[in-house]
This record gives C-alpha cells, structure tokens and sequence, in this order.
C-alpha cells in the first residue's frame, strides 16, 4: 500500500502537523504534530527509511528527520544563520539518495541564497554555496540524467545551476519573462518553470532546455486562470493545478511531445493545489485553504476517482506540503500523535 504524508500549517491556532493518509483513502491514521510554540513545515521528501522535512527548528531553519514507521521525530540538523520565515514555495528539498539539498537565505533584505547540502549517511551539514538567487527560492528536483539541480527566485525569473559532482554553481540565466517563479520541474532533458504575474496570477508555463539551458517554449494560459501551483509528470502528460480565490480548481493536462496543452479537469469548490504527486496508476492532488483534502484522478481517462477531507480548520493563511511512498511501513500500532520541540515562534 502507498502512503501519503502531509504537512498542515495554518490559523491562528498556528498548529503544524504531519499526517499519514494511505492512498486506499481509508482515512488518516497517526499524526505527528505540534502546537504553539511550533515548526513551520513547508516541504517533505523521503530518501532510504526516512522522512525529511524543511521547516524552523530551534533558532534557525533546518531539517527534521522522521521515522514514517513508527511517526517518530529521530533527528534534527540546523541551517546555521538561515533566515526564520518563508522560504519560497513548498519546493525547498531535493535529494540524490547522498546528500539532502536545501534552499534557504541569511537575510531577507539581500540576495543572499544559499544552497545547503547534507550528508545522509550521517545527517550532517556539510557545506553550502552562495548563488544569485534572492531572498525568497525554490529548488527543483534533481536533473539525474546530467547531475544537477536548479535554484529559483520566488520574485525575479533568475535561474542558477548547480553541478552535484563538485557542488559549484556552474551557470545562470534569467528567463526573458518580467515575472517570477512558483513552481519547477526536471523531466526528462527540461526544466519545466511556472511563471506568476505580478504577484497577481498565473502567466506562462516556461520549458527550458537543459542541454543548451536556454528557454524552449513558452504556454500562456487563460486570463481567468491565475496562480499556478503543483506540477507533476508521467512519460506522456505533465499535470498543473490551476486556481485562484473564489474559482474551482483546474488540473490543467499538457503532452510532453508535442508540448501543448490538450484538456483539463475541474475540482469544484476547492482551491490551491500545492501538491501533485504520480502514484501508480493515479494522479494524487493536495488541496488547501477552502478545505484540505487529498483527491485520487486516474490517469488513464483524467477522471477524480475518490476524495477524502482531512477535517483541518480551512484558514486563509495555511499552506500544505505532501509526498508519498509506495510499499512503505506504517502500520496503525504506531502512536497518535509525537511531538515536535519547540521553537519559539509567535
């Protein structure tokens, strides 16, 4: 059975959790959570037998390490200087089975990323390199086929590219849009980049080249379809939800070959889906705000199987992050609810 692991922030309540939802959508079982004082966490990734997760930890941003099968907080490793407060997207994590790399900044006043990197093996900080991205960025997942990752700038359209062999940043671009970035993706030989207007809505779906690590293609969508969000791609379709304040959601469809958009699914009375996830035969959605949930579409006929509530209070200022693992460990003996150390915040 796969499993999805969610992260909730929200609310005056400012209550963070971590839940296990499996993908038979039977419910949700044990939770790791916290209240306030709490960690805001705003990304989950799994590497070997563990759950990692970017968020505030005592005085800093850091990472905590997370046993899935028992729901138990195992570790935690400090950012060092990096500024406490939103760090960009959910897109703050990537790994290659060795190192963890982070994206997060000093200071939120100058552009001061940096890229951390973090030994599995031994869950240690062991390095971190400046790059030309503002305060404010996102990280893609790894472009395994040539050995990088990509950092982006939530408020400008700079690309940097950073080589995993030596960990250098290697190359830089700025998109030709006056815009900023959401969203980023590694697929194949490209990098597919959501690009937001102004603050105010959705504008383009950026392809680029990582051969030549240039701009490629170049979507726009919808006036009436703003604030782009969670990607994710199969080998045939790449998936992009669509959403802005007071409209249904949309699951925009894209073919990869040729790269046009062909059709899209409506998910009526929800909004902001921060997470698209493939899990087997299904297309696996996160939405928030208006109410969280989790919706399965199957991707053979693009059609919403089921639905399941998670009964978080909607606020306005939530944000959710997710993952899921196939085949993993959870069972419901482990415990109902761990909690996270706290950190101070208000």
């Amino acid at each position: 059975m796969s499993y999805l692991y969610v992260s909730y922030y929200g609310g005056p309540s400012r209550i963070t959790e971590v839940t296990t939802v499996p993908l038979a959508m039977t419910g949700r079982e044990a939770s790791l959570a916290a209240i306030i004082p709490m960690p805001v966490i705003q990304h989950i990734i799994s590497s070997g037998n563990f759950l990692y997760a970017f968020g505030e930890i005592p005085g800093s941003l850091g990472i905590y390490r997370i046993n899935p099968s028992t729901m138990v907080l195992v570790d935690t490793v400090s950012l060092g200087d990096a500024w406490v407060g939103f760090s960009g997207s959910n897109q703050n994590l990537a790994t290659d089975g060795t190192y963890l790399y982070a994206v997060a900044a000093p200071s939120p006043l100058v552009n001061s990323t940096r890229v951390y990197r973090i030994r599995l093996s031994d869950f240690t900080l062991v390095d971190s390199i400046a790059t030309n991205i503002g305060s404010v960025p996102l990280i893609s997942n790894i472009d395994e086929g040539n050995g990088f990752l990509y950092v982006g700038d939530w408020f400008a359209t700079t690309i940097d590219k950073v080589r995993l062999s030596d960990f250098t940043l290697v190359n830089s671009m700025n998109m030709t849009i006056v815009s900023y970035t959401q969203m980023m993706l590694v697929k194949g030989n490209y990098l597919y980049v959501v690009n937001g207007r102004n603050l105010g809505g959705l504008d383009r779906l950026c392809r680029i080249n990582l051969v030549t690590f240039t701009e490629d293609t170049n979507l726009n969508t919808a006036a009436a379809e703003p604030w782009g969000w969670g990607m994710a791609a199969d080998d045939t379709y790449l998936y992009l939800g669509l959403a802005t304040a007071g409209t249904p959601t949309k699951i925009v469809r894209f073919t990869l070959d040729p790269f046009v958009r062909v059709d899209a699914l409506t998910l009526a009375g929800y909004m902001d889906a921060w997470t698209l996830l493939i899990d087997g035969g299904f297309l696996v959605v996160v939405l928030e705000e208006t109410s969280t949930s989790v919706h399965k579409i199957r991707r053979s006929t693009f059609t919403l199987e089921e639905s399941l509530a998670f009964g978080w209070p909607p606020y306005t200022d939530s944000w959710s992050s997710a993952l899921w693992l196939p085949a993993s460990t959870p069972t419901t003996s482990k415990p109902a609810v761990a909690t996270l150390p706290a950190t101070g915040v208000t």
